[in-house]
Parts: C-alpha cells; sequence; structure tokens
C-alpha cells in the first residue's frame, strides 16, 4: 500500500453545490471543510476581500496539507475537501496569480510530502449559481459580506473557474440531481483509494 495522501478537493463558484456534495458522501469518507476566515495575530478575522486574506488561506491550507503526510498522523488516506487553495484566486483581483501560486505549491506538495491533490470542478450554469445564492442570502443574510449578491462580482468568480476548465481533473454537473452527482464522485474518487 502506498502511503501517499490524496486530497480530492472540490471547486467551484459559491452556489455550484460543492458543500450539499460533500455533505452527501457516506460517512464513511473523511472529509475535510473550512472556511476562509482568516485572522490576525490578535484573533481579529482579516478582511476577506483583501489578497493578504487569500495568502494567508493559502499558507494555512498547505500547512493542513503537509501535516496529513506527517508519519505520527493516523489519517486516512484519501480526503474530501470543500475548498481549496484554487478557490481563492475567484474571488480577488488578479486571480490568476493566485492559481499559479496554488499550483507551484501543489507541485511542493506532491514531490517533497507525496500528497496528491486532484481538483474536482463542481460547475453550475451562472444563472443557477445566482438563483441559489439569492435563495441562501434570504435564508443566511450574514453572507452578503462576501459580495455573493453582486451579479458582477459571482459573474468574475464563474469566470476564473470556467477559464481553467482544462487544469481540474473532473467536472460534475451541479445541475444534475445529488444522489446522481454522489455516485459520479464517488466512482471517480474511489480509484484513488
Amino acid at each position: 500500500m502506498s502511503d501517499r495522501i490524496v486530497i480530492a478537493c472540490l471547486v467551484g463558484c459559491s452556489g455550484a453545490g460543492k458543500t450539499e456534495l460533500i455533505g452527501s458522501l457516506p460517512a464513511t469518507y473523511a472529509k475535510h471543510s473550512e472556511g476562509y476566515t482568516v485572522h490576525d495575530g490578535r484573533g481579529i478575522a482579516i478582511d476577506n476581500s483583501l489578497h493578504l486574506s487569500k495568502f494567508r488561506y493559502i499558507s494555512h491550507w498547505y500547512n493542513f496539507a503537509i501535516k496529513l503526510s506527517l508519519p505520527e498522523q493516523k489519517r486516512a488516506r484519501l480526503i474530501v475537501s470543500d475548498r481549496c487553495p484554487y478557490d481563492v484566486g475567484a474571488y480577488v483581483s488578479n486571480g490568476d496569480l493566485f492559481f499559479h501560486l496554488a499550483k507551484e505549491c501543489e507541485v511542493e506538495l506532491n514531490a517533497v510530502y507525496n500528497v496528491k491533490l486532484i481538483k474536482i470542478y463542481v460547475r453550475a450554469d451562472l444563472s443557477t449559481i445566482l438563483n441559489r445564492i439569492k435563495s441562501r442570502i434570504i435564508k443566511q443574510p450574514w453572507r452578503l459580506k462576501y459580495h455573493e449578491d453582486d451579479v458582477e462580482f459571482t459573474s468574475n468568480s464563474f469566470s476564473y473557474f470556467e477559464r481553467h476548465r482544462n487544469d481540474w481533473d473532473f467536472i460534475i454537473d451541479g445541475e444534475d440531481e445529488i444522489r446522481e452527482n454522489t455516485e459520479k464522485l464517488v466512482k471517480y474518487i474511489d480509484q484513488f483509494k
């Protein structure tokens, strides 16, 4: 059995269905779910729209991945992650710089720590995403601080994921039924067990 750790990262625009999809996985799958809130040294949240916040998140996430490779860790060899460093580029200007930073870190993570990332794009049409966000904001108005109600912001985020479509290892259609998408995800990631 290989010592390699595989992290199946769900990427995609807010409202595409990533969180619902990871939540639908059977309990037998190890899951990592963590938002983008990054704190400064005083415990105060850094504004989520700042590049500094995104840089700190990338560092934090890759540190999590490195820790998985430590010999004393008794962890699953396959972890499914809701969000990853590739997502952050969708929510700031110059996002492609963050994409390339995440890519370079991924290469090093694999070469030095034997941790492989599988990037699974959960894709939904922009109109579906906007409708889901609209419904979600009614139930969770605190999400307004993430600018999800801003059509141009969400459209730019959507474009980021589409621009990198060829960089994703697998694509799941977020328009399909959750049961069907769960089956597709399980079938795909099980080959990495």
